[in-house]
C-alpha cells in the first residue's frame, strides 16, 4: 500500500466515544451538503458516550472509523457513517460544546 499511497495513522483522540459522532435524522452525505452551503449550520449529532446535541458544521469532518465498510479504493460518501469533532485548541475549548 505504501507504494501507491501515503499511509499514516488516523486521528488519535484518546476518547473516541466523545469525538466520533453520528448525525441524527440524516446521513453524512446530507451533512456535507449542508456544510457546503452554510458552515455555521447546526448539525444534530450523537456520540458513543450517550451525548446528543448540535454542533456547527465547520467543526465536523469526515472520518473513516474502520475499513470494514470500505469495498473499493474510492470512498463514497454513502459508505461513511461517522464524523469527527475537530476544533482548533487556540480558538475553542472542547468544553464549549458541552451543556450541563
Amino acid at each position: 500500500m505504501g507504494d501507491i499511497a501515503d499511509v499514516r495513522f488516523g486521528i488519535k483522540t484518546g476518547a473516541n466515544e466523545f469525538f466520533y459522532l453520528k448525525p441524527v435524522g440524516m446521513n453524512v452525505k446530507e451533512v456535507v451538503e449542508i456544510a457546503e452551503r452554510d458552515s455555521k449550520a447546526l448539525i444534530r449529532v450523537k456520540n458513543g458516550a450517550g451525548w446528543e446535541g448540535e454542533i456547527e458544521a465547520e467543526f465536523l469532518k469526515l472520518v473513516i472509523k474502520s475499513l470494514k465498510n470500505i469495498k473499493s479504493p474510492f470512498v463514497e460518501l454513502e459508505n461513511i457513517e461517522f464524523l469527527v469533532l475537530i476544533a482548533k485548541e487556540e480558538d475553542y475549548s472542547t468544553s464549549m460544546f458541552l451543556k450541563s
